[in-house]
């Protein structure tokens, strides 16, 4: 398994970085596993972390969430749809 791990809950934590599939709405799990709440999935910090991972695990139609835990609700997220070409680490694009 990857070393990113599960972040333990912090309220110093602006924000959260998760994988979210598309169709069911649900975060991706330190264990591999999906969830329907966001304060048990795996934290990745960063988002070209999460994008690596969903490449490196084939994980198709999922999104990278940002969650703002500490915004006044639990519910703010940005989704940003992950990319399907491969992700070229210390980059800013992907390439084709």
């Amino acid at each position: 398994m990857s070393e990113t791990r599960l972040a333990k809950p912090n309220p110093g934590i602006l924000m959260k970085i998760l994988l979210q599939q598309m169709a069911t709405l649900k975060y991706l799990r330190a264990d591999e596993t999906w969830t329907r709440h966001h304060s048990e999935a795996r934290n990745f910090f960063h988002s070209e972390k999460a994008i690596e991972f969903a490449h490196e695990h084939d994980l198709t139609d999922v999104y990278v969430a940002v969650k703002f835990p500490g915004a006044g609700s639990d519910d703010v997220d940005v989704p940003l749809p992950a990319m399907r070409a491969p992700f070229a680490s210390g980059s800013n694009q992907a390439r084709a």
